[in-house]
């Protein structure tokens, strides 16, 4: 697995502080720490920009800006640019939901996440300096425009989910090996509380259902709650001696 890679928030001649600003709120909350902001039409550290940034105002602060996206190639940054909008140009191009595999498989730890203007997004020069271009599936055909901080509120959010599940593998794999060490106990348990339902014992309670959804209902109980071998011994053991015939 490559190392950890460092996302720098880029925000390409955006034109209203409030949007910088929500989109600082956006990129912070996510664990995303870095903001570029080209070529600005508005003032980022205005009054309106950090109203909306709330409790993201660093990133307003140590913002860094720039007058074109020269700088960015020279820093030898790997550049995803976003967009909805088709293109004739040759870029190479992915969903939202391949990107983090798509970046896993390049060498470059700094990438930069390209948003375009609000009102034309980015321009197809602005596209050429990117190595891949990114679209957010949405499911209505007739408008598929997103406000520029929700953009980045989705995008941080995916990326910042697959970073999370890639940083504590062992965690995951041990809670899943755990499970599944205990499903043959657990279907014995089934087994059973299968049995028991046609003893005596259950006999009147059985009564007030039918011992298909007895059983139906039993199951999906357990299901939500047993997931460690101990739990399952545990009840097990509860039930025969309740059952148990003296």
């Amino acid at each position: 697995m490559n190392a950890k890679k460092i996302y720098k928030v880029a925000l390409c001649r955006p034109q209203l502080a409030e949007n910088v600003g929500a989109s600082a709120r956006a990129a912070s909350v996510m664990g995303f720490n870095q903001l570029l902001v080209i070529a600005p039409q508005c003032d980022i550290h205005s009054s309106p920009a950090y109203q909306l940034a709330s409790h993201a105002s660093d990133l307003l602060d140590n913002a860094m800006i720039e007058k074109d996206l020269d700088r960015l190639l020279a820093q030898e940054h790997f550049i995803v640019g976003f967009s909805a909008r088709p293109r004739e140009m040759n870029v190479n191009h992915c969903s939202l939901p391949e990107l983090s595999e798509r970046l896993s498989q390049i060498n470059n730890r700094s990438v930069v996440l390209l948003f375009g203007s609000e009102r034309t997004g980015l321009t197809n020069k602005e596209l050429s300096y990117c190595h891949l271009q990114c679209f957010i599936p949405t499911f209505n055909k007739n408008y598929s425009s997103l406000n520029l901080a929700q953009a980045v509120q989705i995008v941080t959010y995916s990326l910042g989910l697959a970073q999370e599940k890639h940083a504590c593998p062992d965690q995951i794999d041990e809670a899943l090996s755990e499970q599944t060490s205990s499903i043959g106990l657990t279907q014995a348990f089934y087994q059973y509380i299968d049995d028991i339902t046609h003893n005596e014992i259950m006999k009147d309670f059985c009564q007030r259902t039918t011992l298909e959804r007895t059983l139906l209902r039993l199951r999906v109980i357990f299901n939500k709650i047993l997931t460690q071998e101990d739990d399952v011994k545990f009840l097990f053991g509860f039930f025969k001696a309740l059952t148990k015939r003296s």
